[in-house]
């Protein structure tokens, strides 16, 4: 009987150090996109893009339950505002809200695999501690870090 029940807490515990090591865990926390890319470049979302105006803020909120929102957010450089008329400064501003976005699905995890259905395609990728990848079409990708 000993020997059973020591048997038995033995293989809890590696099972346990199993999961611990395959990187997956709970993802539950508030991310912020850091990097984007694909096969060819990658990209740092907090640099500036060519023109030096705006840049593209990623957050994602998983939250217990199984609910996720994405928000993406257009931000403008306050450099800019120094050397760009009202008219053209009120035209950036226009044309950065109309391009945020932002989307509610629920989430599912699978060992270090988590998927996001949101509407239109769900998003999958891989959790690795506090980064998340999620890959794209033609080997694009956006990675995620645990910001909270």
């Amino acid at each position: 009987m000993r020997k059973t029940i020591l048997s038995l807490a033995l293989a809890v515990a590696m099972m346990a150090a199993l999961t611990a090591c395959s990187g997956g865990g709970d993802p539950v926390g508030t991310y912020e996109a850091t990097k984007v890319g694909d096969s060819n470049e990658e990209r740092n979302m907090m640099e500036w893009d060519s023109s030096g105006l705006t840049r593209t803020s990623g957050i994602l909120e998983i939250k217990s339950g199984g609910s996720a929102t994405a928000t993406f957010t257009t931000i403008i450089n306050p450099e800019a505002e120094e050397f760009l008329s009202a008219q053209d400064l009120a035209t950036l501003k226009s044309m950065a809200s109309s391009s945020d976005e932002s989307a509610s699905g629920t989430w599912q995890m699978k060992g270090n695999k988590i998927t996001i259905s949101f509407p239109g395609s769900p998003w999958t990728g891989t959790v690795d501690g506090d980064t998340i990848k999620f890959l794209g079409d033609s080997n694009s990708y956006i990675i995620f870090e645990k910001i909270k």
